[in-house]
């Protein structure tokens, strides 16, 4: 059973931001707790096509039992959903971030499901995709569309074991680095760190961030998410609203132990 935020917290964040819950200004907090209510209809873009089959939403996305259920077997399509770079809720590389997810995979082909960070129009510039691949590889490429720069590395993990993950991405505007957690409440090490790429420009790639099947390649899956949160922190001229992040982020913490808990109950 899931547990609905404090009015104290909303309230603080109310008075310090002028937001609410998932309208604080660079978050958001999807947690797939309405049937049928689906990213489309809270934000986000639903893209399709890209050279490929265009994919009804509802075709491949549905929202029930509290979780967002993704299923692109067999159609060799892209079905994503994305945030604007430059949006309320953009990533942005001059400041920190946080990027949680909790996903159990069911079948993942060669980059059947990713998560993209990208910010190829701010003063600082930054990006980073992360690409779960047959299953058993988790890719992170850092190169940029038309930019020289970036990589493309890997570790191995096994995302369709059935079981519900955890996984965590966050950046440093400090030095442009990039940390990612596996079920970080149990194994609180990244198990991989590097530095963001180029980022693209808006032309180029206009997402500042994405998630589900961005491939025409034939890289389909089936996933479930249980819930994805997003943290742009502060710029250091308004670091005086920092303990209201912290309150913010200790809270969401708090609500996945408990989800964790009565899950395991």
């Amino acid at each position: 059973m899931r547990h609905s935020r404090p009015f104290v917290l909303s309230a603080l964040l109310l008075a310090l931001f002028g937001f609410s819950g998932s309208g604080l200004a660079g978050s958001f907090d999807l947690e797939f707790n309405q049937d049928g209510v689906l990213p489309s209809s809270q934000g986000f873009t639903y893209e399709t096509g890209f050279g490929g089959p265009v994919l009804d939403e509802k075709s491949v996305f549905s929202v029930t039992g509290g979780s967002l259920h993704m299923n692109t077997l067999g159609t060799s399509g892209v079905a994503i959903y994305s945030l604007p770079q430059g949006g309320a809720m953009a990533y942005k590389a001059s400041s920190d971030a946080s990027l949680e997810w909790s996903m159990r995979g069911n079948s993942i082909g060669q980059v059947g499901f990713s998560v993209l960070l990208n910010d190829g129009v701010g003063p600082a510039k930054g990006n980073i995709y992360v690409e779960f691949s047959f299953g058993s590889t988790i890719q992170f490429d850092t190169r940029a569309q038309n930019t020289p720069g970036g990589s493309l590395s890997s570790i191995p993990f096994n995302s369709v074991d059935g079981l519900f993950h955890t996984y965590r991405l966050t950046t440093s505007a400090a030095d442009g680095s990039f940390k990612f957690f596996i079920d970080p409440s149990v194994n609180p090490n990244p198990v991989k760190t590097g530095s963001l790429g180029p980022g693209s420009t808006l032309t180029d790639s206009p997402e500042s961030i994405y998630f589900g099947d961005a491939t025409t390649s034939g890289g389909d899956a089936s996933v479930v998410l249980d819930y994805i949160r997003f943290v742009n922190v502060p710029e250091p001229g308004v670091c005086m609203l920092a303990p209201a992040f912290a309150v913010f982020l200790m809270m969401k913490r708090r609500r996945a132990i408990q989800s964790a808990s009565a899950f395991a109950a």
